[in-house]
């Protein structure tokens, strides 16, 4: 294994194999020194990879995404953050296991069609709930891959609310309140919009045992959707990927005579503007200010906005390209399913 590449944001996750990722994966919670155990890194790894689906998007490649976007927050921020071992060790977990058993289909649609995870967990962030319950489930009925068993019960329970908060915060119905969160506690830090201002923005916003849950679960948060902050090269396979997850939830809700949800109709979607107005009005709000409280997270801003101006030059040539096509070669370039299935 190249262990230098984990430093670096054009680690690709598809250039490598599912058995060769849970090996990736292990040498991130060794370079952070986490767990003792090589058994148990590895057979964590191994036991979550069996809870991921071959869906386009929510799959295990995401995982090992998320995972190492997480990794690298915690490599460049963590020191300023004053991350304890504990907090980056629930962290990395939370990254690991926040998508498993994933159906490709979001929250809303489960809710709609009356699906038993929304019955069980009485249509609150649904999917969330659902994946901290098997992360839990998996650690009592796999003793040998728990990489938490060894902890008193007191640190037991802090990282089992750490990890809960922090998954249950990928839900996006907490995205733009979070952003609020920060952009108020950055304010009060003064620490808004000057060069110097992030000097001990990070701990001197996240001091109290609360601020600290929210700093970790916004960690995982901006793993969770840095697709655009990544090199186009591989911003564009995510996209296309969660594209055509979204179509095929589409078709699935056309077929059951559902409303179809935005962004999922695969007759009138674009890639490039979903992808503008992703980075725009999602991404871009969430990372400036990550980057003024974690001046080390900055050259992912500078991704961001080579990707807003490379979608927008794809958006041009797409409009340019359809003057010249007959209305049914329009239909068709929308309704064929890319090839993102792993």
């Amino acid at each position: 294994l190249d262990s230098e590449v984990l430093d670096s944001w054009d680690f690709d996750v598809f250039f490598f194999t599912p058995d060769q990722l849970i090996a990736y994966v292990a040498l991130m919670f060794m370079h952070l020194g986490l767990t003792t155990q090589d058994v148990s890194r590895h057979e964590v790894c191994a036991q979550v990879r069996n809870q991921y689906r071959a869906v386009p998007y929510h799959n295990f490649f995401h995982c090992v995404d998320v995972t190492h976007a997480t990794f690298r927050f915690i490599r460049l921020a963590g020191s300023r953050a004053r991350m304890t071992p504990s907090e980056k060790l629930a962290l990395m977990i939370a990254a690991l296991c926040h998508d498993m058993d994933h159906p490709g289909l979001n929250n809303a649609f489960l809710i709609n069609t009356r699906h038993e995870y929304a019955r069980l967990y009485n249509d609150n962030s649904v999917l969330e709930n659902r994946h901290v319950s098997l992360l839990y489930t998996l650690l009592a009925d796999q003793p040998h891959a728990d990489v938490l068993a060894d902890m008193d019960d007191a640190r037991w329970r802090d990282m089992r609310k750490t990890i809960i908060n922090a998954i249950i915060h990928t839900d996006m119905v907490h995205h733009f309140p979070m952003v609020a969160k920060l952009n108020a506690a950055a304010i009060n830090a003064n620490v808004r919009g000057t060069e110097a201002a992030g000097a001990d923005a990070g701990p001197g916003i996240f001091k109290t045992p609360e601020d600290r849950h929210f700093m970790l679960a916004l960690m995982l948060h901006c793993a969770d959707i840095s697709n655009a902050v990544k090199p186009i090269a591989i911003a564009q396979k995510w996209a296309n990927r969660v594209l055509e997850e979204f179509f095929l939830q589409g078709d699935q809700e056309r077929a059951q005579g559902l409303p179809v949800s935005p962004l999922m109709d695969r007759h009138t979607t674009s890639l490039a503007i979903s992808q503008i107005n992703f980075i725009e009005f999602v991404v871009a709000p969430l990372f400036h200010q990550v980057g003024r409280v974690f001046p080390e997270l900055r050259a992912t801003v500078q991704y961001l906005w080579e990707n807003r101006r490379l979608w927008n030059e794809l958006y041009l040539a797409d409009i340019e390209a359809d003057t010249f096509k007959t209305q049914a070669e329009k239909d068709a370039d929308r309704v064929r399913p890319s090839e993102t299935h792993s």
